[in-house]
């Protein structure tokens, strides 16, 4: 996005990652490396563990073992959870602000206008003024993840950022992304619109089984797990990995 810096690069080793609740194992092994610059989708039906391991990665969940070897500070890094729950008595410019106060110390409207394309500056400058009972869930994510994207994080976790979105607007929030991405920032992505990985990410960790497993492209998880069934898309691909 515009008026957001390049950042330095990094790595994240996670090495060897076990978690259980009670008795069900989510992850058993579980060996994966972050690289700077780059985007990662994470797949999975519900309740398989994808949500877990955003908040095993930030530290809001211990793991019973293994090691995540982060080479940036905790302050580097921003979580958007699935549910954004915004208070009411808040509109949704001033939880924006907050945003910003609380994790860069200052805020500015018009620099963060200058970092959301200009087709979106009417609808936003609208939704601003709103209380989230006045908004969609939809809307409220779209515009706190807009300002997520707009804190200079060398790391950011977003999870199911487009869940509740019409199509165009879910085809903007993934051009943010994108250029994110150009700045040097990592971002872990969840989604079960699939087909927004097609050509925006560059690895997938696949979760099956309390396993993790890694895939270079959309392309690749497809040739890989689609053989047998033949699968024509991701979507498909997804079917026959997951056995519906």
């Amino acid at each position: 996005m515009k008026g957001t810096k390049v950042l330095q690069s990094f790595t994240c080793q996670v090495n060897a990652l076990h978690f259980s609740y009670s008795s069900k194992q989510i992850f058993s092994d579980a060996n994966f490396k972050f690289e700077s610059g780059k985007i990662y989708g994470i797949l999975g039906p519900n309740g398989i563990g994808k949500s877990t391991l955003f908040n095993i990665l930030f530290g809001q969940i211990k793991t019973d073992a293994g090691s995540i070897n982060w080479q940036i500070k905790p302050e580097d890094m921003f979580y958007v959870r699935q549910h954004v729950s915004i208070p009411h008595a808040l509109r949704i410019g001033e939880f924006i602000e907050m945003i910003f106060r609380i994790n860069q110390g200052a805020f500015s409207l018009d620099e963060f206008f200058k970092s959301v394309p200009q087709e979106w500056h009417e609808r936003l400058e609208r939704l601003l003024e709103l209380t989230p009972s006045k908004a969609s869930f939809g809307d409220g994510k779209w515009a706190t993840t807009l300002a997520t994207l707009s804190l200079n994080r060398q790391f950011l976790a977003l999870d199911e950022p487009t869940a509740a979105m019409d199509v165009h607007t879910r085809a903007g929030l993934w051009n943010c992304i994108t250029e994110r991405r150009k700045n040097g920032a990592t971002i872990l992505v969840s989604s079960h619109y699939l087909e927004e990985f097609t050509d925006t990410v560059d690895g997938i960790l696949a979760l099956k089984h309390g396993k993790l497993n890694f895939f270079n492209s959309v392309q690749d998880f497809v040739a890989q797990t689609g053989i047998d069934a033949k699968a024509k898309n991701v979507n498909e691909a997804f079917m026959g990995y997951y056995n519906y």
